[in-house]
């Protein structure tokens, strides 16, 4: 009788509050007399809703709810997937697409590995793919593309801006295959991978023949480099970047663009120095502990954005990606790819970012970030 009278008086509380249509799956009562509201489907949406039973000490006898978690409820799509497609003639013009196996129209992400230019595979990308077409119904597609070889010394640019090139045009062309939307094609991209989206979507002289910015429905930058120049001044580096700092950037950047002196080959190769108002909307990045200068890196981007575009500050969104917004598990995996150079110990965040994309954390805080970002545009 007290579980039934719980019921009714649960319900009554909450119908009045939501209003509109929806409908309640099932009502879960623990001994405790804590309930969760299993699928509640409200304006389109489903959610489990939990109420925690707590005592008041004006009313002993009495018995007494606050809400607890409010979890959205997914519905999960069966992934297929299709490897090494090549999307030009080179050895590393390949991709891997993650797509559902029933169902159109979907939104896209072209994603593109970071590295240091010089590093990095797509097949590391397996779970972050699948889980953004299993819980959100997007297609993937993750490439390679053409990394710094020290054998040969040459340096990678633009050969690997021109690979990103190849790769938009072989999916828009390509993508509806997998159920993919040509006209809601996402570029994203981690560390070099944001450098080269970025740069891909501001820098129009890479876009392929007959293609526009207005091509590119969205971009999310995650944690790159956007004004190269910047990263390798010293002293008084605008980054506020230390002499061994600057000393292992000027490497990178040498090796990746034949040189940390030139000033007009490091300007064409950075996306803050050819914002336009005709770009695309970004969704800008970065971590704690996340690389040094990163953060000064994404503020200085997103504010010339936004000088741009003073009156849509939307157009360029940054979103700060804290120690408490990724699992104890993914931190750990950050912590440990960072442990396999000396250098990069000390900026887990960096690769605790992308580890946090996975299907255990599906409606985490970043993973939610980049999805809402996806959707909403």
């Amino acid at each position: 009788m007290r579980r039934g009278l719980l019921v009714l008086v649960v319900l009554l509380w909450c119908i009045p509050s939501w209003g509109g249509d929806y409908s309640l799956k099932s009502l879960e009562i623990k001994d405790d007399l804590s309930l969760t509201m299993k699928e509640v489907d409200f304006s389109g949406s489903r959610y489990n809703i939990s109420l925690d039973l707590f005592s008041e000490e004006t009313d002993p006898s009495g018995l007494y709810w606050k809400l607890g978690e409010i979890e959205t409820v997914f519905e999960t799509k069966e992934v297929s997937t299709a490897k090494d497609l090549p999307y030009g003639p080179k050895a590393r013009q390949k991709l891997d697409i993650y797509y559902p196996t029933v169902g159109s129209n979907n939104r896209v992400i072209l994603f593109i590995p970071g590295g240091a230019w010089r590093q990095g595979d797509k097949s590391s990308y397996d779970e972050m793919g699948t889980t953004f077409v299993k819980y959100y119904g997007f297609t993937v597609a993750v490439i390679n593309y053409t990394l710094y070889d020290s054998a040969s010394g040459e340096p990678v640019y633009p050969d690997n801006i021109e690979d990103v090139s190849s790769a938009f045009a072989w999916v828009k062309k390509n993508i509806s295959r997998y159920g993919g939307d040509p006209n809601k094609v996402f570029l994203f991209g981690q560390s070099a991978g944001a450098h080269l989206v970025s740069l891909f979507a501001t820098n129009s002289k890479y876009l392929p023949a007959g293609y526009s910015f207005s091509d590119i429905a969205g971009v999310v930058a995650m944690s790159g480099s956007y004004e190269i120049s910047d990263m390798v001044k010293y002293p008084n580096n605008p980054l506020g970047l230390d002499e061994e700092e600057v000393l292992m950037y000027k490497k990178i950047v040498f090796d990746a663009f034949g040189t940390y002196n030139n000033e007009s080959v490091l300007d064409d190769g950075s996306p803050q120095e050819h914002i336009t108002s005709s770009l695309p909307y970004f969704l800008v990045l970065f971590a704690e502990d996340d690389m040094p200068g990163f953060a000064q890196e994404a503020l200085n981007f997103v504010s010339a954005i936004r000088g741009v575009f003073p009156n849509e500050p939307e157009r360029a969104e940054l979103h700060f990606i804290s120690r408490a917004d990724i699992s104890e598990e993914a931190w750990k995996v950050g912590e440990d790819m960072a442990s396999q150079e000396e250098v990069m110990s000390d900026y887990p965040g960096h690769y605790a970012e992308v580890a946090t994309i996975n299907q255990n954390e599906y409606n985490g805080k970043v993973t939610r970030t980049i999805a809402d970002f996806i959707n909403n545009h």
